[in-house]
C-alpha cells in the first residue's frame, strides 16, 4: 500500500514544485527587469509633460512606478527618470484628468466644448527626442500608453 502511495505521490509532488529557473514569491520581478544586462543600460531619461489647459491631475508610470507627476494649475512639468531601456522600448502609461472639460456635441467630427490635450517628450543623453500627443476624451480623462523606443539599431557594414 505504502508502494502504491509513493508511486503516486511523486508525480504530484514533482508537478508542485517549481524548477530551479522559476522566479518564486520571494524574489522580486520588477528588479529582475530593472537590471541592466549587455543589450539594456540605465539611462537618465529628460521627460516633459505640457497640458492644454493645466490638468486636475495627471501622472506617467512605468510598472507600477511613478516616472513624472503633478497637478494643475501648473501646464508645464519636468523631470529626470533614470531607468533601463531595451531595445524594444519602455511603456509609459499616460494618466491625466481635467475637471474643466465638459463634453461636446453628439457629432463625432466636432470638438469638445472645452477640449484639453497633452504633450509627452522624452529626451535621451544622446540628443534623441521623442514625443507623442494625447486628447482627452469626453469624460475628460487620457489613459493611454506610450511606448518609447529603445536604441536605434546599429547599421551594419
Amino acid at each position: 500500500m505504502v508502494a502504491v502511495f509513493l508511486l503516486a505521490g511523486w508525480p504530484v509532488y514533482r508537478l508542485t514544485r517549481p524548477a530551479a529557473s522559476v522566479v518564486t514569491a520571494n524574489s522580486s520581478p520588477v528588479a529582475a527587469t530593472t537590471t541592466d544586462s549587455p543589450e539594456t543600460k540605465s539611462a537618465p531619461l529628460e521627460l516633459e509633460a505640457v497640458f492644454a489647459p493645466a490638468p486636475a491631475d495627471f501622472q506617467l508610470k512605468n510598472l507600477d512606478r511613478t516616472a513624472l507627476a503633478g497637478r494643475g494649475p501648473q501646464a508645464r512639468f519636468t523631470g529626470r527618470w533614470t531607468t533601463a531601456v531595451p531595445p524594444e522600448g519602455v511603456d509609459l502609461v499616460v494618466q491625466a484628468h481635467w475637471s474643466t472639460v465638459t463634453a461636446g456635441s453628439s457629432n463625432a467630427a466636432a470638438p469638445a466644448a472645452n477640449p484639453a490635450a497633452a504633450q509627452v517628450t522624452v529626451r535621451f543623453p544622446d540628443g534623441r527626442k521623442v514625443e507623442k500627443s494625447f486628447w482627452a476624451g469626453e469624460n475628460g480623462t487620457v489613459d493611454e500608453v506610450f511606448t518609447v523606443p529603445g536604441e536605434p539599431a546599429a547599421a551594419t557594414p
